[in-house]
């Protein structure tokens, strides 16, 4: 395992409740890359990592990264994940709750290899935690 950090700002957090997609369960968030970022992604795809880098409507880079509920193999349950620690500029805890779009913030990513169904291995990131450094209100 590998810890590398991104800053950049956040959109669509969802580290409290988490959010459901094809009956899987993860907290995520979305963070819009300065151009190192950005290279530092490219990096982490180029070992395999399989992130999508897309532009939003103001023509920056942006990722979704996430951190499952629970892992599976096959329909069992092998490990069960608590969600992204997040901090305040102060390095006290933060309410996820209150983190809206627009907050600036620190991604910490947790770059691990895994191995693949049918043999190999595979690079994967996930989120460890959130520093916010600028907070939005959600609903503000």
């Amino acid at each position: 395992m590998a810890f590398i950090q991104l800053e950049g700002e956040l959109t669509w957090t969802r580290v409290v409740n988490p959010a459901e997609f094809e009956g899987k369960k993860s907290w995520t968030t979305c963070i819009t890359l300065d151009p190192v970022g950005v290279n530092t992604v490219m990096e982490l795809k180029a070992e395999g990592v399989k992130n999508v880098l897309k532009k939003n409507d103001k023509n920056q880079w942006y990722v979704k990264f996430s951190r499952p509920v629970e892992i599976k193999k096959g329909d069992k349950v092998v490990k069960v994940l608590s969600a992204p620690a997040v901090t305040g500029p102060d390095g006290n805890p933060l309410d996820g709750l209150t983190i809206g779009n627009g907050t600036k913030g620190i991604v910490t990513l947790d770059v691990y290899t895994h191995p693949m169904k049918g043999g190999g291995q595979a690079k994967a990131a996930r989120l460890e935690s959130i520093k916010v450094t600028e907070l939005v209100k959600y609903g503000a």
